[in-house]
């Protein structure tokens, strides 16, 4: 299975879901994809209260990981969202 290993300029919202698979409920690709970032390609700048910040190595945005569903086991499936400055400011406390 191929993956981009890389988040285009385009993007800003990466969303995941959960399907079921054989009677088992599985990660869609976009799950697959931001693991993948996470783990490869993303940079980790802080975390806290189920969010965690990435920026991206190569254009310096910066990237929100969080889990929408709160009421499903384990927060649901992984939502990545592109973020301002003043958004990391206010939630995080960075400044650049």
């Amino acid at each position: 299975m191929e993956f981009i290993t890389e988040i285009n300029p385009e993007e800003t919202l990466l969303v995941g879901s959960w399907k079921m698979d054989n009677g088992k409920m599985v990660a869609d690709k976009v799950c697959q994809r931001i693991e993948k970032l996470m783990a490869n390609y993303l940079r980790k700048v802080a975390e806290g209260n189920w969010e965690t910040l990435y920026q991206d190595p190569k254009d310096n945005r910066y990237w929100l990981l969080n889990y929408p569903h709160s009421d499903w086991h384990g927060g649901g499936p992984p939502s990545l969202k592109m973020i301002t400055q003043t958004e990391v400011t206010e939630k995080f406390g960075l400044l650049k």
